[in-house]
């Protein structure tokens, strides 16, 4: 027992020293990087520059003069020439009009320069919003010579109007010791309008009770319908007479229509939360862009099937689309998607208020899709109402604990987990985390 314990402690004081040295040598790494602004090359030239001198008129050698000389005139020179190679040049930003989250698009830089000599190296940093985190991005041009146009490809990595003012012109040709920058404004600005990308899905299952579900077809007799004729009946007030059956009525006596079966669809009702103390999250990972990322899923689906959609917002103004024939086409999308990337949290009414407000101008019953931010029982209490009205309700509930959470280990984790679905005859609810893969919703 004896020999077991002091192995053991051995073992102990070995982990205890490993994490000594792991936690000294994270220390000493924080410790240089805080010197790491003081250890330019350009400072240690011009400490050398005064240790020489001082040696050199200490001991009088003319060496050491000369040497001396030689890097005061490197420094001058990295000082000097920098400053006129950035003087001249004229540099014009285009982004294209629109784009979709995800892709690359082409930045096309116009440059030229006025005076004898070309320019090298020039540096053009910009700051792009739509990039995410990273958002100022350089683009290094190599030469000025003549007026030129250079292409680069930016990713779009978030959905929304973006405008470019400005840029900042920088170099450190030729030695790269002391760099010298320009702030530029834009005589045109560039604007971009990035649509949110819909996921491709193959199916979207809702509720299983047929009256409720907005993408299953309800059969409703009609008369007058343009669909299937299925035969006739007697007549009834309101009825159009252009469908009345004048051999039958004859035969009858009275009159007669025909009946048609039409196909018709429920509704599918979508309602955004537009509040910006309802907004967690930054960027591309903010409860805002992912429910904007399932509308607009939602939507495509909606038209591809010819449901009938609406969707609805209270932020500055009243946010609203509507496609009550169900129709399909390309136009509507992109007029959909066009909607949805102006979309900002900036209303000062709660989701209860938008979402009474939107029952109450729409028709009843349908499929109702909520985002559920907040992690409150607002929805919760609306439910009386709710099922009074024959909606069904498809809650999307956000973790915002997750999406306040910018731990990249903690991300990372999200990463591996699905959403999950709670279903019952009322609702269905999906818990979404950060991170979480939405096309998992949608299978």
């Amino acid at each position: 027992m004896t020999m077991k314990t002091a192995i053991h402690n051995q073992d102990l004081l070995e982990t205890d020293f490993e994490e000594d040295n792991n936690l000294s040598s994270s220390k000493a790494l924080l410790d240089l990087s805080a010197f790491e602004e003081y250890l330019s090359l350009k400072r240690i030239l011009l400490a050398i520059a005064i240790l020489l001198f001082l040696i050199a008129w200490n001991r009088g050698v003319a060496l050491l003069y000369a040497m001396d000389a030689l890097v005061v005139a490197t420094l001058i020179t990295a000082w000097i020439i920098p400053k006129f190679n950035i003087r001249n040049i004229e540099v014009d930003l285009f982004l294209p009009e629109k784009a979709y989250e995800g892709e690359h698009i082409p930045l096309l830089i116009n440059t030229n320069k006025t005076g004898l000599f070309n320019r090298y190296m020039i540096e053009c940093w910009v700051d792009f919003a739509f990039l995410g985190s990273n958002k100022q991005s350089m683009m290094l041009i190599h030469k000025i010579s003549q007026p030129a146009q250079h292409t680069i490809n930016l990713p779009c990595d978030c959905r929304g109007h973006y405008t470019i003012n400005s840029f900042t012109l920088q170099t450190g040709f030729p030695l790269g010791l002391i760099s010298s920058n320009q702030h530029r404004t834009l005589s045109q600005p560039s604007s971009i309008l990035i649509y949110p990308t819909p996921i491709d899905i193959n199916q979207f299952e809702l509720a299983k009770d047929q009256s409720h579900s907005a993408m299953q077809q309800d059969i409703n007799p009609k008369a007058g319908g343009h669909d299937e004729y299925i035969g006739i009946r007697e007549y009834r007030h309101g009825d159009s007479p252009r469908h009345i059956h004048w051999p039958s009525s004859a035969k009858r006596g009275e009159l007669v229509v025909r009946e048609f079966q039409q196909n018709s669809t429920t509704h599918l009702n979508i309602v955004l939360d537009l509040n910006p103390a309802a907004n967690f999250g930054k960027g591309k990972h903010s409860t805002l862009e992912y429910s904007i990322k399932i509308t607009a899923t939602l939507i495509q689906y909606a038209l591809e099937h010819h449901y009938s959609f609406s969707v609805y917002g209270l932020g500055e103004e009243p946010f609203e689309i509507n496609n009550k024939s169900g129709s399909q086409s390309v136009s509507s999308l992109n007029n959909a998607l066009e909607a949805l990337a102006w979309v900002k949290a900036n209303g000062n009414y709660s989701y209860t208020q938008a979402i009474r407000q939107h029952m109450a101008n729409n028709r009843r019953g349908g499929t109702l899709v909520l985002f559920d931010c907040m992690n409150t029982n607002q929805i919760g209490s609306l439910l009386p109402e709710l099922q009074a009205q024959h909606a069904y309700p498809l809650i999307y509930k956000f973790d915002s604990n997750s999406f306040n959470d910018l731990d990249n280990q903690n991300h990372q984790q999200a990463q591996k987990n699905h959403p999950q679905k709670n279903e019952s005859n009322l609702m269905t609810i999906w818990q979404i985390s950060r991170g979480c893969d939405l096309r998992m919703l949608f299978v």
